[in-house]
């Protein structure tokens, strides 16, 4: 199953100057060609007009096919007009391969960049090559999840994830990062029920790109005037007050009691489960269903939650009750606590039951952990990138990380930094131009680190 791509940005050539589909692969057709150009973004369309401004965007296509489209901005205009250049990779993603990342934008487009694909080129190619994509997400990202929460509050998730359900058109003004909102949103929705929900997170307002959720620029004289002529919707997630109505009404308020109940594990089996046919318009009945299975341990009180300002810093636990990291408590052994989170209270057969993968407990429970995981991360792909120094730190960092938080927690990250490295390998194969030597050599170097028994 593969990817074709697309490059919207301005450039002169035989069909004229402006911005324009510049570069396509052979599987775009003229009806989906035709498609992107109405939606791609040309001058000044990002909120942002600093030089890493990057929106990410999807919406969906004719058939069963969804656009997925990173925009930054790239360099000055060819024009020499002023200001800088929109760039814009498009994505064309078939429906079951986007549905491998859990209908989740961000968990593909955080593939494709892992291995190389999402590329902002200086000298754009006449022809751009489909490519596959590997690996896989489940339905909750829980480090996501958590950042989310911490970022909003109980109270604006609900504002918000109502708002999302129930309007056409929704802006959304926030000092958090958006893109960070967006994919936090769209783990506390049904993997069924995401791809009804198109979105930008840093482009302009345009009525030929109805996207249905966007960003809103820090201007209220601006968000009144879209509000008037628009009939833009606006939830302002920087107003400090809590969520209006009873937040345990509907699926927002069965999200945030689930939350709430110390739970949030839960998520993953309760959205894992598959709902062929589902839509937004059955997620109240759903709701419903699913709050009578769980206990009333398992379901927090829930009562009109403010921002993150008023709550802990930790949104699923107390201070007094966080679990420590340390190198006396590995999180792959069966503490007490994990034990408790893994099987809960409820009898055998309840949701309670499924249990947890080891990294998702530690991603919610144990920043510290966390934080060495993504220093492998960035070690791992930067050694492959070319960076001596990067290399080095990986095989210092490798066993530390190892043995810290045991095999059961990093075979994940492992087995996602083996498919990057064997995806190096098979470009390298298949390149019938100039192959990179280095880098798949770097890249073998990378995988006997990872696969070296003695740091076990």
């Amino acid at each position: 199953m593969l990817i074709e791509q697309a490059i919207f940005t301005s450039a002169a050539n035989v069909r004229g100057g402006g911005y324009q589909l510049v570069a396509t692969s052979p599987g775009i057709t003229h009806s989906i060609a035709q498609q992107l150009s109405v939606w791609g973004p040309s001058h000044d369309s990002l909120l942002d007009q600093g030089a890493g401004a990057a929106s990410i965007n999807f919406h969906p296509l004719e058939g069963d096919s969804y656009c997925v489209s990173k925009t930054t901005a790239a360099g000055g205009e060819y024009s020499a007009r002023g200001g800088r250049q929109v760039y814009t990779q498009c994505l064309v993603v078939p429906r079951d391969m986007l549905a491998r990342f859990g209908n989740s934008p961000f968990a593909l487009l955080r593939a494709a960049t892992a291995q190389g694909s999402i590329i902002v080129h200086d000298c754009i190619p006449r022809r751009l090559e489909p490519f596959r994509l590997v690996g896989r997400a489940g339905a909750v990202d829980m480090l996501l999840l958590t950042q989310f929460v911490q970022d909003v509050g109980l109270g604006g998730l609900v504002r918000l994830l109502r708002a999302a359900l129930t309007n056409d058109l929704l802006g959304v003004t926030t000092a958090s990062d958006m893109a960070r909102l967006m994919a936090g949103l769209f783990n506390c929705l049904p993997v069924e029920c995401r791809t009804d929900i198109s979105f930008s997170t840093g482009l302009k307002f345009s009525a030929r790109r109805p996207y249905r959720v966007i960003a809103l620029p820090a201007d209220a004289i601006e968000t009144r005037r879209l509000q008037r002529t628009a009939a833009l919707v606006v939830v302002d997630l920087t107003d400090a007050r809590p969520a209006s109505a009873d937040i345990r009404d509907g699926w927002p308020g069965f999200i945030a009691e689930v939350l709430e109940g110390r739970q949030p594990g839960q998520l993953q089996a309760l959205l894992g489960v598959e709902r062929p046919g589902l839509k937004r318009t059955d997620l109240h009945e759903l709701a419903d269903r699913l709050r009578s299975q769980l206990s009333p341990s398992q379901s927090g009180a829930v009562r009109g939650l403010g921002p993150k300002s008023s709550r802990a810093p930790k949104p699923f636990r107390t201070a007094s009750d966080e679990p420590r990291c340390d190198a006396a408590r590995r999180a792959d052994a069966p503490h007490p606590f994990y034990q408790r989170t893994l099987s809960g209270d409820s009898p055998a057969g309840s949701l309670a039951s499924h249990e947890l993968d080891p990294a998702q407990v530690l991603g919610v429970h144990c920043p510290e952990a966390v934080e060495q995981l993504e220093l492998l991360d960035d070690a791992v792909f930067e050694a492959i990138a070319g960076k001596s120094e990067a290399f080095e730190q990986l095989r210092a960092l490798w066993p530390q990380v190892l043995g810290r938080l045991g095999r059961s927690t990093v075979d994940e990250s492992r087995e996602q930094y083996l498919r990057h490295v064997l995806n190096v390998w098979r470009h390298f194969l298949d390149d019938e131009g100039d192959k990179d030597l280095h880098r798949a050599a770097r890249a073998l170097d990378v995988m006997c680190v990872l696969l070296d028994e003695s740091a076990l």
